[in-house]
């Protein structure tokens, strides 16, 4: 009469089991990359990971004839864990873009953006009537200080491409000294109808 196999009984699998093997093999990876750079660190982070892999305990329990209950693994795994965070050296885990940043901070901390100010661009000066140059305008702003010694002094400011749209630089009589503010980036040129010496500063806000 045939003897007949007794089926084994089907893997249980709970969530523990699961765990075990997640937690088991993301400990498993850095282990071996520290064995080499810090043995200890690495040493504790394989033995947390065999503890928790269950083919490998199961292996050393079948070997060492003893079994560990689920609460003395996990204290077992805290403690291995605790001298791994112990002994780790944290200086040497830097990535390579930490490496790259220069050790000076100040060094890597960016300049301030300079602060804008009132920059001479262009400068007129003459007697009587008289148009300038053209000048160009890049700031948002800028202004214009004058310095008239004449009977009659006006000025205008003008665009090359549209000399009838004008904005008034001064108009009085007799010696002036002042300045006037404008807005807007282009390019501009003074036409002065004044009757004797006069100065401008063309200064640009940048």
């Amino acid at each position: 009469m045939s003897s007949q196999t007794t089926p084994s009984a089907p893997q249980k699998i709970t969530l523990g089991l699961i765990i075990g093997w997640a937690l088991g093999i993301f400990l498993l990876l850095p282990a071996v990359s520290l064995l080499a750079k810090q043995p200890v660190t690495g040493l504790a982070l394989l033995a947390a990971s065999i503890v928790l892999l269950p083919p490998a305990i199961g292996f050393i329990q079948k070997k060492g004839n003893f079994h560990l209950s689920g609460g003395v693994k996990f204290i077992v795994v805290v403690i291995l864990l605790g001298v791994a965070v112990g002994t780790m050296d944290r200086s040497q885990l830097s990535g390579p873009e930490q490496a790259a940043q220069p050790s000076d901070a100040g060094a890597a901390a960016q300049a301030p953006a300079a602060a804008k100010s009132y920059q001479e661009v262009f400068v007129f000066k003459g007697n009587g009537a008289k148009k300038s140059e053209p000048f160009t305008i890049t700031g948002d702003k800028f202004k214009i200080v004058y310095d008239c010694k004449g009977s009659l002094c006006q000025a205008w400011l003008k665009k090359p491409d549209n000399s009838f749209s004008f904005e008034i630089i001064m108009n009085g009589t007799g010696p002036i000294t002042d300045e006037s503010v404008f807005y807007n980036a282009g390019t501009y040129y003074i036409e002065s109808n004044s009757i004797g010496t006069y100065s401008m500063s063309v200064q640009d806000y940048k």
